[in-house]
């Protein structure tokens, strides 16, 4: 279990499945505030799956949560769908990204 929110970013080319994933290219934008919050740009391009930190921009789906709400969602002590209906996770851009990436994250 990643015990912070770079170790979850770094996990991802694992947890990424292709096949599952479907043949859209996506750039998504994280933008974590917080301790151990950051800024990274997943880019899916073409099945494979890679990341930049430190910069969000041309992102097709934003991502702002705190720290620690990416981290309770990730743990599971915070459902990722009640804490975008509460405000703790907005989303901004193509929305129909979030459930495809709902999967990545394994919430």
């Amino acid at each position: 279990m990643p015990e912070t929110v770079q170790e979850i970013i770094d996990l991802l080319p694992e947890h990424f499945d292709p096949e599952a994933w479907g043949d859209s290219d996506a750039k998504i934008a994280f933008d974590v505030s917080g301790e151990g919050g950051g800024q990274w740009l997943i880019k899916i391009i073409g099945g494979m799956l890679s990341i930049d930190e430190g910069t969000i921009q041309g992102a097709d789906m934003t991502v702002n949560v705190s720290a620690a709400d990416l981290m309770a969602i990730v743990r599971g002590d915070l459902n990722a769908v009640g804490a975008f209906m509460t405000g703790k996770v907005k989303v901004s851009g193509d929305v129909a990204l979030a459930m495809k990436l709902q999967a990545l994250l394994g919430v």
